[in-house]
């Protein structure tokens, strides 16, 4: 029995539209179950946020849906990922727009669905899981230095994993959906109590638009669009200065391995 990459599967035309629809689905779940447990537990449920349940729907949905939907797409379902691995040539810059429109979709959708699920009570104050910076801990004015730098590495620790293990030749693929998803937990632990943990433009923003509370407009954009793009383009920088260029090969950044007889 062999183990090859498979390819991205956006690079061929005839399947471009099932990677569109995994990433709009794949990034509706996820923010969906982040936002069903955070606004569950949150002030309007349990009455205090419970980090450590959090950190851990992230990591499990990431491993299950890079697991399920990895072979179509790839999994991103984060437009900082996608950005990174534009960076590095691994996915076409038309595929990525797609990409990136198809995330900001899913998590808006998920949004809305969390809002039709929850009370009008609880979706009030919890914002069905819409990050927010905790100012009381971050630095900087309303807290916009110390979110930058907690969702820039955040996204750093995540984006290092996948390339790692899912780009990088001699990457072991077959644990690439538990480690990108545990990475991803990692980061929420580490962000969490100073940013919400959001480490995706998408996962921010479908909230923050439903539950309108993207609070101080500067503040969302620094901290929820160019830290998390900052840190996936350093992830992305540190790949071609280990690796260098390898344009050469045929491997995808979302790629998943597959077993042939």
């Amino acid at each position: 029995m062999a183990s090859t990459a498979r390819t991205r599967p956006a690079a061929d035309p005839t399947t471009a539209p099932s990677a569109y629809v995994a990433e709009f689905v794949g990034t509706l779940l996820l923010v969906f179950a982040i936002g069903a447990v955070a606004s569950s537990n949150s002030q309007g449920g349990l009455g205090f946020v419970d980090f450590v349940s959090i950190a851990l729907v992230h990591a499990f949905a990431l491993t299950v849906l890079v697991a399920s939907f990895g072979r179509f797409s790839g999994g991103h379902f984060n437009p900082a990922v996608t950005i990174a691995l534009l960076a590095i040539k691994k996915i076409k810059s038309a595929d990525a727009i797609v990409y990136i429109i198809a995330q900001l979709l899913g998590a808006v959708a998920a949004a809305g669905l969390l809002a039709l699920a929850f009370t009008k009570d609880i979706g009030t104050i919890a914002n069905f899981g819409a990050a927010g910076v905790t100012k009381e801990l971050a630095s900087g004015k309303d807290g916009i230095g110390g979110g930058f730098v907690f969702e820039m590495i955040g996204v750093f620790i995540l984006v290092t994993t996948i390339v790692a293990t899912a780009v990088a030749p001699g990457g072991d693929r077959r644990f690439a959906p538990l480690a990108i998803g545990l990475s991803l937990g990692l980061a929420n632990f580490i962000a969490a109590p100073f940013t919400g943990g959001a480490l995706n433009p998408a996962r921010a923003f479908g909230p923050a638009l439903i539950s309108n509370s993207f609070g101080e407009t500067l503040v969302f954009i620094v901290v929820y669009i160019v830290a998390p793009i900052v840190g996936a383009l350093l992830a992305a920088l540190l790949y071609n200065g280990l690796l260098g260029p390898d344009k050469d090969r045929e491997v995808a950044p979302s790629t998943t391995l597959s077993e042939e007889n």
